[in-house]
């Protein structure tokens, strides 16, 4: 928190250089007297909460909006809402007469990514503070490239699949090295 405040206190000094609107939205929500921090640090505090992108950490944020919002699109929705056409665009051969367990195995895995990448997109302002979700992509990523490799090998799935091996390796590999060279 003192940290932060000490970013703040930064950010308050260009406001009152560039000037920032005295009022912002949001300014009546916090009880800033009472943690006595003054109108100028108050306006930076609520400015770089509406912003995106970090502006100490942009390679990070933008790596979990990307990503994030990439994989939302393409995997997570899919798979959430529709786990059988998901399956058929992704060259997977499916039963005339799929199993309820099918879908629903689908849908739960949608509804996982759903939350991660949610997790992402909502980190993605303030990277720094939100370390662990670079470790749970880590971690998802590594499961994931682990489980392609395994069905790539005993070719029990679709080329798109395979394809996909270096996709979640990559994933891997920037999450791990944004965590270990920028946020530690």
């Amino acid at each position: 928190m003192l940290r932060q405040l000490g970013v703040d206190a930064a950010l308050s000094a260009e406001s009152r250089a560039g000037g920032l609107p005295s009022a912002l939205p949001g300014r009546d929500l916090l009880d800033t007297p009472a943690l006595g921090i003054s109108p100028a640090c108050e306006d930076a505090l609520i400015l770089k909460e509406q912003l995106m992108i970090d502006p100490r950490f942009p390679l990070a944020s933008w790596f979990l909006i990307v990503s994030g919002a990439g994989f939302l699109i393409v995997y997570a929705l899919p798979l959430l809402l529709a786990p059988l056409r998901w399956a058929r665009w992704f060259r997977w051969e499916v039963a005339s007469s799929p199993t309820d367990l099918t879908v629903y195995f689908g849908r739960c895995l949608g509804g996982v990514a759903v939350a991660v990448t949610w997790a992402a997109l909502a980190a993605a302002s303030d990277p720094e503070h939100h370390v662990i979700v670079f470790d749970l992509i880590a971690v998802a990523c590594g499961l994931q490239t682990l489980i392609h490799v395994d069905g790539a090998v005993r070719r029990t799935q679709p080329w798109t699949e395979t394809v996909e091996i270096g996709l979640y390796a990559a994933l891997c590999g920037a999450s791990v090295a944004i965590r270990v060279l920028l946020l530690t």
